[in-house]
C-alpha cells in the first residue's frame, strides 16, 4: 500500500511470531483490524519494549494522573507528596531540572482554594466585612461542601 513503510528489517526475539500470520498488504481497515487483536492481547509496555531495544522512541500514552504515580516521575522529584497546614496529603508537581548551577529548591503548597481570602481583605482594609461577603456568596474561606 503506498504511503505504508515495509515490514522489514532484523528479526528479533517474538517478533515472528507477535506478527505471524499478519497480511501485510491488505487494506487499512483490514490491517488495523488484525492489528488491533493483536495490540489487545497485550499492555502497552509490551509493544513499546521492541521499538526501545532498537534505540526508536517509544512510550505509553499515561494520563496526567498515572504520570504523577508513576515510580520513574516520583523519582526524579517530579512528583511529589505533601501535607497541606491542615494535615491533607496533596500530589504537587516538583520543580523542573534547570541547566545553571543555582540548586534547585521545592517551594512552598499553595494555599486551598479561599484560604488566602481574609489575607487579602485585611490587606485592603476590609478585613471586617468578611463574614458578609462570605454570606453573601462574594468570596469563600474554602471550597464549598459536595452536595448529596
Amino acid at each position: 500500500m503506498p504511503g505504508r513503510p515495509p515490514a522489514t528489517g532484523p528479526p528479533t526475539p517474538g517478533r515472528a511470531e507477535r506478527f505471524s500470520g499478519i497480511d501485510w498488504s491488505a487494506d487499512d481497515a483490514a490491517l488495523g483490524e488484525e492489528l488491533g487483536l493483536r495490540f489487545a492481547e497485550h499492555p502497552a509496555a509490551y509493544w513499546a519494549t521492541e521499538p526501545q531495544a532498537a534505540g526508536i522512541g517509544a512510550v505509553v500514552a499515561m494520563t496526567q494522573e498515572e504520570v504523577m504515580e508513576d515510580q520513574l516521575t516520583k523519582d526524579r522529584g517530579l512528583s511529589l507528596s505533601r501535607r497541606t497546614e491542615n494535615g491533607e496529603p496533596i500530589r504537587t508537581v516538583g520543580p523542573g531540572r534547570r541547566c545553571f548551577l543555582t540548586p534547585i529548591r521545592v517551594g512552598a503548597i499553595p494555599s486551598p482554594p479561599g484560604g488566602d481570602t481574609a489575607i487579602v481583605l485585611e490587606a485592603l482594609g476590609m478585613a471586617a466585612a468578611l463574614d458578609d461577603l462570605v454570606a453573601a456568596s462574594v468570596v469563600a474561606t474554602g471550597l464549598p461542601r459536595a452536595r448529596r
